[in-house]
């Protein structure tokens, strides 16, 4: 019987992957690991820079909707939406938990304040953070 030839394969970079097709390092923003990137990347595409602002990214519906009749709130609630992107923004505002970054602060004062249902605001501070490419611009700090 002849021997099994075991084929070795290279580890894959894939972080050097996302920065050649992204042109930033997006992993570098806290939250965001290669998996996520790469959803990131599948769902969104490489040119991020062609939406024009946060709002354009309306579409993941990681922000409330607010619906109000007659000046009572009724309901408020995330839209349901069939993308990979928003699961993969809200596991990445869940991941700022223990982040020891300015936007891990914010995600804390953010939960403290307004309860666990605060991670779809990060969340939508991680939108704007891919959007240009760097984090810290978006909190002001």
């Amino acid at each position: 019987m002849p021997a099994v030839r075991v084929v070795q394969h290279k580890p894959l970079d894939l972080r050097s992957h996302l920065y050649r097709v992204f042109g930033v390092d997006v992993t570098a923003v806290p939250g965001i690991g290669v998996l996520t990137a790469h959803t990131i990347l599948s769902e969104i595409g490489p040119a991020i820079s062609k939406f024009r602002s946060a709002a354009a990214f309306s579409w993941l519906g990681l922000c409330p909707h607010n619906d109000i009749s007659g000046g009572k709130v009724s309901s408020v609630k995330a839209r349901r939406v069939n993308n990979r992107a928003a699961p993969a923004f809200r596991r990445a505002a869940n991941a700022l938990f223990r982040s020891q970054s300015p936007l891990g602060d914010f995600f804390r004062r953010m939960r403290a304040k307004l309860g666990a249902p605060a991670a779809i605001a990060a969340a939508d501070s991680l939108v704007r953070a891919d959007r240009r490419g760097r984090f810290h611009s978006t909190l002001g700090f």
